[in-house]
């Protein structure tokens, strides 16, 4: 939620896409990068199979999901990157 911001008028704008790629519709990308609690469980397998431009839609659910309900929706308090990725990838 810290790359969201609000301007003078109270219009949202998204920011730090630092490490953002841009796809065409029939391209998958292989590169691993993210928040965890926000990475679609097929960027956990980007280097074998790929990833499309729809990982964007599920980090957009956890993002909604965590603004009505108040946290993400794979939250454990005790939970650490390696259990939430587990969690996230389980069959």
């Amino acid at each position: 939620m810290e790359n969201i911001v609000v301007d003078e008028n109270g219009n949202l704008a998204l920011t730090d896409f630092g490490i953002s790629k841009s796809i065409e519709n029939d391209e998958v990308a292989h590169t691993f990068c993210g928040t965890p609690v926000y990475m679609a469980p097929e960027l956990f397998k980007a280097t074998e199979v790929g990833y499309s431009y729809a990982i964007d839609w599920w980090a957009l659910g956890v993002l909604i999901y965590e603004m009505l309900v108040g946290y993400p929706p794979f939250y454990n308090s005790s939970a650490d990157n390696k259990k939430l990725i587990a969690m996230i990838t389980q069959k």
